[in-house]
């Protein structure tokens, strides 16, 4: 007998398909998805129960909800086995499913940046709390999303950031982090590094001057610091998931200007250029 190990999230929640015919036969039961001509084979009652139960419900739910787990767990298993094996899930329902998910953990920001089309500063009254976001991470993974992305706001204002982060890696989220990069410690730095894909810093200038017509005296040096810390380098983790993104209104002052700063950064004689782009576009956006 083939024996091959099947390895699942057990907070995997299936799209069963909605039209279903049964075939009850001497040797078990037959469950077909009509729209699809694909079918499971189930040997008995309690196969079928389960499986009606997975039709609603993750399969960490399934396992909570049995009266003894471990007397079923075979019968789980063969459940689990004949759709993954068969592939028995809606396309359909997988194609239109949510993979992506912006969350915007908070309306407060340390900064007060004059292009803000969040009009960031102070936090909202009916902000999500803590649990309440953790549930909602949860429930995006059932029922099929893949990537984060965390913004705010400055995320960094958020006390809870690490759980966040924390259940989000657990969930085994493609997580990515937008921040201004100015309010970050060595241990926050340190404690992310190998539990998000991608950290994006916004820098709007080239220099202190340039940038702080934007996002305020200081923050320039700030935010470079962060992505350069000396111990722990922010632009390394996740394979080099660190971007900084600049000012957008330089793309409306110039369509064609394509210099953004990579995390191996660039010639001087590309800084300049783009220091004369950026002072073009600050002047014409921000005076």
């Amino acid at each position: 007998m083939d024996e091959r190990e099947i390895q699942l999230d057990i907070t995997k929640k299936y799209n069963i398909p909605n039209s279903l015919s049964r075939r009850y036969l001497p040797n078990g039961i037959l469950i077909i998805a009509i729209d699809s001509a694909n079918w499971v084979l189930l040997h008995n009652y309690e196969q079928e129960k389960i499986f009606n139960m997975l039709m609603t419900s993750s399969i960490e739910e399934v396992i909570a909800e049995l009266d003894n787990p471990e007397l079923h767990m075979d019968n789980l298993m063969h459940v689990l086995t004949e759709l993954e094996a068969k592939q028995f899930e809606s396309q359909k329902h997988k194609e239109q499913g949510l993979k992506n998910l912006n969350l915007y953990l908070t309306n407060r920001c340390n900064l007060r940046c004059k292009h803000c089309y969040m009009f960031a500063g102070t936090p909202l009254a009916n902000e999500l709390q803590t649990n309440e976001i953790l549930t909602l991470l949860k429930e995006f993974r059932q029922y099929g999303g893949c990537n984060l992305i965390l913004s705010g706001g400055e995320i960094t204002e958020r006390s809870d950031l690490r759980e966040i982060i924390t259940t989000a890696n657990e969930l085994h989220l493609k997580t990515t982090l937008l921040t201004n990069g100015t309010n970050w410690s060595d241990d926050l730095v340190e404690y992310i590094f190998d539990k998000v894909a991608e950290v994006q810093v916004s820098i709007d200038g080239y220099n202190e001057e340039s940038n702080s017509k934007i996002r305020g005296v200081g923050q320039f040096q700030r935010a470079l610091d962060t992505v350069k810390r000396k111990d722990c380098d922010l632009k390394y983790i996740c394979g080099g998931g660190c971007r900084i993104a600049y000012v957008p209104s330089l793309l409306e002052a110039d369509p064609d200007a394509v210099f953004v700063f990579q995390r191996e950064g660039c010639t001087e004689a590309d800084r300049m250029k783009l220091y004369e782009k950026m002072i073009a576009a600050n002047d014409l956006f921000y005076s």
